[in-house]
């Protein structure tokens, strides 16, 4: 909703909370309380149109709307050209590509601002309590609570290795990680690790005369899985093992590295798409869809546990803490069988009625936005190694987890159900398309609005105007990371505080129940500052 635009009838107790302006060079954090604002004026002037060799207008800064005693606050706000979450900090990268800043994500406090030398446009990765800035030619890991820089290398990820890598972390390990290729890093200080480990490309043309318009297929697709003891383990081409034909050249294989990276282990993968994975008590999986087997080994030694045949059918592995369960889907109906990862016995097994979908506990719920269908769940629990309920969605309905335990369904009604599927509360929703759900708040789209409501009464306490991306971090339930890439980026936190019941009285205009108040964003001015 833009400034000149009258709010919709339904949203009218909505006042504006921060109004969110790039304003002259000030020193970083949180801005002072501004007077109060008064409601959108009914029109706006049209900007001219602009040539196509002239630059774009600057997009109008977001705009936060909340409903007295909302609980919704701005915890904090300023231009980034990017923001992560690293421990307890939310450290921002100013437009200058140049310096960066942190702050307390609970309060909005200040904690430190540095300079960087980059080399252009620079992006930020999370590392737990540290942060990689990640520029054309370099890393640098800044330590996120006191802002020293703790390390700063090479790293040709934009410069010489094909395609786009990204940094991931999984089980405590580290690696730039790309379509064709992995490299793994020191996630201390971002130092590179053992060599870079390309994998095999395919490309595939089509009847296009421009060579440039190809696709690329890559064998295998490289994966952290994470580390346990002194080795990293990983998805990679690796080596013809001892015995093998030496012209077959580099294949897909589960990788063991020590801690300089030099290979302590390797066990081949029966096929490019082969599923792997890593268990939280340090056991490593493989499924070979193909024979069809199970196979466990010590992710530290490599070391084969046990293998396990198992029957014929579609064949799906998760691991679940001390356990490796398998799901088999045959004839359109899926029988569950947990394995113990030290010895392979089974420990238990139930199967699902026809065309039900399974749910396991940390993993994705399957078909869970597909609507126009209708779609039944059985919720295992394997702690009881039972089914322990059923739930169903229907045609127009949402299925998602609740942060609380349980389940939410959203639709014309909005259904609460616990952890075995029995409804505990329904009522009916009027809402835009639900992009999300919290434990007390409901996040909304509606075309480039944001709209949150509360889950008590269903009322849209919040919304916040202008295109904006909702952030995956390790925030609490109660912070909302926002942020707007590009030139003049922007990054948003909101405070998500169970809403004042029954403040202000029904009819009253909205201007006399609550004061409105204004925020800047703060472009920090050039001088550093030491942590």
């Amino acid at each position: 909703m833009s400034e000149g635009r009258p709010m919709r009838p339904r949203a009218a107790g909505l006042v504006p909370a921060s109004l969110l302006l790039l304003a002259c060079p000030e020193r970083p954090g949180p801005g002072p309380q501004g007077p109060s604002i008064g409601p959108p004026t009914p029109t706006a002037p049209q900007a001219p149109p602009t040539r196509a060799d002239e630059p774009a207008p600057p997009r109008e800064p977001p705009r936060l709307l909340t409903d007295p005693g909302s609980g919704v606050s701005m915890v904090w706000s300023g231009a980034a050209a990017d923001a992560v979450v690293a421990g307890a900090e939310l450290v921002v990268l100013e437009p200058d590509a140049r310096h960066l800043d942190a702050f307390d994500w609970s309060r909005g406090e200040a904690r430190w601002r540095i300079e960087l030398p980059t080399s252009g446009a620079a992006e930020l990765y999370s590392l737990g309590d540290r942060v990689l800035v990640h520029d054309r030619d370099h890393a640098t890991v800044v330590e996120a609570a006191r802002g020293r820089v703790l390390g700063r290398h090479d790293a040709p990820a934009g410069r010489t290795w094909p395609y786009v890598h990204g940094v991931v972390r999984r089980h405590d390990a580290c690696a730039w990680e790309g379509p064709c290729g992995i490299q793994i890093l020191d996630c201390a200080d971002g130092a590179p690790l053992g060599p870079y480990l390309a994998s095999s490309e395919l490309h595939l043309y089509d009847s296009s005369d421009d060579p440039t318009e190809h696709s690329t297929s890559c064998s295998p697709e490289p994966r952290l899985l994470g580390r346990r003891g002194g080795t990293v383990v990983l998805v990679a081409a690796v080596p013809p093992t001892d015995g093998a034909d030496p012209s077959t050249g580099p294949g897909p294989g589960l990788l063991g590295l020590d801690p300089h990276s030099r290979p302590r282990w390797q066990q081949p993968l029966p096929s490019d798409l082969a599923p792997a994975g890593m268990t939280s008590d340090g056991s490593c999986w493989i499924l070979d869809e193909d024979t069809p087997a199970l196979l466990a080994l010590d992710c530290e030694s490599g070391v084969t546990r046990w293998q396990r045949p198992l029957g014929p059918g579609r064949l799906r592995a998760h691991g679940l803490d001390e356990s490796i369960v398998i799901a088999r889907d045959h004839g359109n109906r899926w029988r569950l069988s947990a394995y113990a990862t030290d010895d392979g016995e089974p420990t238990w097994s139930v199967r699902l009625a026809k065309r039900e979908h399974y749910v396991l506990p940390g993993t994705p719920l399957p078909e869970a936005h597909t609507t126009g269908k209708r779609r039944v769940y059985g919720l295992v629990d394997p702690s009881r190694g039972q089914v322990a309920g059923e739930l169903v969605a229907g045609r127009d309905e949402e299925l998602w987890r609740d942060p609380s335990g349980g389940f939410v369904l959203t639709g014309p009604q909005l259904r609460e159900l616990d952890g075995d599927g029995r409804l505990t509360r329904q009522r009916p929703f009027a809402g835009a398309h639900v992009h999300m759900v919290l434990a007390g708040h409901l996040v909304a789209h509606d075309g480039d609005t944001l709209e949150i409501y509360d889950r008590e009464a269903l009322r849209e306490r919040a919304r916040v105007e202008g295109r904006m991306v909702i952030e995956t971090s390790p925030l609490p339930d109660d912070r909302l990371l926002l942020r707007r890439p590009g030139e003049d980026g922007v990054a948003l936190v909101l405070g998500l505080d169970p809403p004042e019941r029954y403040r202000g009285i029904e009819g009253e205009p909205a201007a006399s129940r609550a004061s409105s108040t204004a925020r800047r964003i703060h472009r920090p001015s050039s001088a550093s500052s030491s942590p």
